[in-house]
């Protein structure tokens, strides 16, 4: 009896420690891996008519002031001309996107003004731009030389090819190989903090 008992164990052992079953357990961990990562909310939104930016992003984020959020998920959005119909992302608050619409092929210079770009020191925070407004180091705002204020700029960083909306609300930079300055947040959704200064190529969206 003692010697059976003792088999039966053996064989237990053996089918525990069986590639089979280490197989079985390493999909298991792979399926909750993909359920944490089905937890990512991607919503969508279809453009009626009457629709703008800051209404889309007050229904969705709680406030309008998020709306270039969902220009830099959907890089074919004009926010001055939304077309009816037009099925638009609703990124998550929290999300970065290296948007995979953008060009496959090296940006020209044709295709927007190519230069680096720099960012604001901490220091201007709460500072009068040249506007009148305050620098927030939290807005999507930018300086540059000669586009109208309120001029809005896509910044797009072709080492990962993250991009940004900006408004211009300043004069700047004065620093002779530089072609815009950005906001804290801007040069951060772009992962250009660590560098200090990026080679980045800026098109104008839309022109008051």
């Amino acid at each position: 009896m003692g010697f059976r008992i003792l088999v039966v164990l053996f064989m237990c052992l053996c089918v525990a420690c069986s590639p089979r079953s280490r197989v079985q357990q390493s999909t298991s961990i792979d399926q909750t891996e993909t359920v944490e990562n089905d937890r990512v909310e991607i919503r969508y939104h279809t453009i009626k008519r009457g629709d703008t930016l800051g209404e889309i992003s007050q229904r969705y984020y709680g406030t309008m002031t998020h709306w270039q959020k969902i220009v830099q998920a959907n890089p074919k959005l004009e926010p001055k001309r939304l077309t009816v119909g037009m099925k638009i992302i609703i990124p998550p608050l929290n999300h970065v996107y290296a948007v995979a619409d953008l060009p496959k092929e090296e940006p020209s210079a044709q295709k927007g003004e190519v230069g680096k770009a720099s960012y604001y020191a901490d220091k201007f925070h709460g500072r009068k731009t040249a506007s009148g407004e305050r620098y927030n180091k939290r807005a999507y705002t930018a300086a540059h030389r000669t586009l109208a204020f309120g001029t809005q700029v896509r910044v797009i960083n072709p080492k990962n090819k993250r991009q940004v909306i900006v408004r211009i609300n300043d004069r700047g930079p004065f620093v002779r190989d530089r072609i815009i300055d950005l906001s804290y947040q801007a040069a951060k959704d772009l992962d250009i903090i660590q560098d200090g200064i990026a080679n980045v190529i800026i098109s104008v969206i839309n022109n008051k």
